[in-house]
């Protein structure tokens, strides 16, 4: 086989790469837009639908990984093609993790409206799901662009959802004061919600740092310096 043809092979393979990447990541957009969903609207099918679909992002996660193990081990591929497919398989672990919680926002959902006492404050809840889904979506298209400037722009978003998080902590532990046990009950699931969500903001900022290296072969993840600092060095 011509190294012409080998080469054209491999971009087809790297393009497929890409759209199996984008097609997870839609997945678990979505199953987050769901899970608000059910809390906002009350209505367990969209939640009910995230957690039967949750086989769906496991396979494709697994296929993701051998697509991309076929593809070293063929091509034998160096420098930002190796950190590409590497970040890749990175990247889909990622999301099969956001997928996870996701399904647990669902099921925390959906006991919040089968057991509800009272009513409930779902602004933090949904506000975070929103912004979530917004970063997530932005880093997946900074990793498919090679967008450095998009991926620490977006990592620095995610201070946001940290400090609506940290609001609700306070505001769940001063109304549960006083409470009876299924209201108290109920407050706990509301801010597993929140913690759920903050985590994958969390991982949001993880795909980010796994762009940085990609596009500069450099490692930013468990380093001090601040975003500021890295704007200024890769510029």
């Amino acid at each position: 086989m011509s190294g012409r043809h080998l080469s054209r092979k491999f971009e087809s393979e790297l393009e497929n790469l890409r759209r199996r990447i984008l097609a997870l990541g839609e997945l678990v957009i979505a199953a987050i837009a769901k899970a608000s969903s059910t809390l906002e609207s009350g209505e367990e099918g969209p939640a009910l639908e995230v957690i039967a679909g949750d086989q769906q992002v496991n396979a494709l996660e697994v296929e993701v990984d051998e697509l991309c193990l076929t593809m070293i081990a063929l091509y034998q591929p160096t420098a930002t093609d190796l950190r590409f497919i590497t970040t890749a398989m990175k990247i889909t672990t990622t999301l099969e993790r956001i997928g996870d919680l996701a399904v647990n926002i669902c099921r925390y959902s959906l006991e919040l409206l089968r057991e509800s006492k009272g009513a409930m404050d779902l602004e933090a809840p949904l506000t975070m799901a929103q912004q979530v889904q917004d970063i997530l979506r932005d880093s997946l298209k900074a990793f498919i662009d090679w967008d450095i400037d998009l991926a620490l722009a977006t990592a620095r978003r995610d201070k946001g959802i940290d400090r609506l998080y940290k609001a609700n902590i306070w505001d769940a532990v001063s109304r549960m004061y006083g409470q009876e046990l299924g209201i108290m009950n109920n407050i706990m699931r509301t801010f597993m919600v929140t913690k759920f969500l903050e985590r994958i903001g969390d991982h949001a900022v993880h795909i980010c740092e796994m762009v940085v290296f990609m596009v500069k072969g450099q490692i930013i993840r468990h380093q001090k310096a601040t975003l500021d600092y890295l704007d200024e060095e890769f510029h």
